[in-house]
């Protein structure tokens, strides 16, 4: 799988929306839409554990941007609903250690938490955040969803 996109794999058709930033957005973070003053906006998903829409960013090719490339806020932001089965390059909040087979939700910043409360996907892969200051590891983990 390569790691320079977001959507690693989309079963069936992919159903992209886009929508205005209401703070930074990186892709690859778990957003939620919400109603501001009538206009639809996205940010970060912001309840621990709470319940969480599979809704990720992905990076705005259409202007030439990867996925190191975050939004700004009031940009419009491109973003994904996934599907049970479905694979993102998502991100694992620092002092994380996700195993293989391990529920993730989110962590209240856009960011993923191994927890088995409201898991909206599960770790593919290995990836240890455990002793992370946020300046080692890209803390990239490629989930399923659920």
């Amino acid at each position: 799988m390569s790691r320079n996109t977001i959507n690693q794999r989309t079963i069936g058709s992919e159903y992209k929306d886009e929508a205005i930033a209401a703070s930074i957005i990186s892709p690859g973070n778990l957003i939620e839409v919400i109603n501001a003053a009538g206009v639809t906006q996205v940010q970060n998903h912001s309840s621990s554990t709470g319940v969480a829409a599979p809704t990720v960013a992905v990076e705005d090719d259409l202007q030439g941007n990867d996925i190191n490339d975050d939004y700004a806020a009031a940009d419009r932001v491109q973003y994904l609903h996934f599907r049970p089965g479905d694979r993102a390059l998502m991100h694992l909040a620092n002092g994380q250690d996700a195993s293989i087979g391990d529920f993730l939700a989110s962590n209240g910043a856009g960011l993923l938490t191994v927890s088995t409360t409201n898991p909206v996907c599960i770790a593919k892969e290995n990836i240890d955040m455990s002793d992370s200051s946020g300046a080692d590891p890209d803390g990239t983990i490629i989930v399923e969803f659920i």
